[in-house]
């Protein structure tokens, strides 16, 4: 059995396998893979359908065609190959790729923003709590814990401070 192993294309494979289906033609993937003998029927096919095509278009998707894609996924869910067809010149893998990369930027982007939304929440209301603390005469004081999981209490040093309530204050 031959070796199909996972390696990039070479030029000269792809020069090659584009002569075989000019030569063979672009359904007999059967016979071109047994030619070029190192790479599987289903590599072939792939290669040549999502790489090699020469009406497959290799720009970056555009904003229109992004917007495009965003809405058929909301109509027809993830159907590569069906999206694909309405693009024109781009490959199913190609749109799923754009999309998956769209979707992981728009996670970060949301967690950056979440991220830093929090981030000024959290400084806002230390600022306040210092400001309460300094005009009620409130001193900062440790906060200290104790774990059910662990043996003894630990004293925790906390940066922001917090109103120290003693007894005869609630009286």
């Amino acid at each position: 059995m031959t070796s199909h192993r996972r390696r990039p294309w070479s030029q000269a494979e792809d020069a090659y396998l584009t002569q075989l289906v000019q030569t063979q033609g672009p359904l007999n993937w059967v016979r071109i893979a047994s030619l070029i003998s190192s790479r599987s029927t289903k590599q072939c096919r792939e290669r040549y359908h999502h790489n090699l095509k020469p009406t497959l278009n290799h720009e970056p998707i555009s904003p229109e065609e992004g917007l495009l894609i965003e809405r058929l996924v909301s109509e027809i869910g993830k159907r590569w190959a069906e999206i694909a067809r309405r693009l024109h010149g781009r490959s199913d893998n190609g749109v799923k790729n754009w999309w998956n990369g769209s979707m992981n930027r728009r996670r970060r982007s949301v967690v950056r923003r979440r991220t830093s939304s929090r981030a000024q929440e959290d400084y806002e209301e230390a600022q306040e709590m210092e400001s309460y603390s300094r005009h009620s005469g409130h001193h900062h004081q440790p906060l200290t814990i104790t774990s059910p999981y662990s043996s003894g209490r630990r004293h925790i040093d906390q940066s922001l401070p917090f109103p120290v309530v003693s007894e005869a204050s609630r009286a």
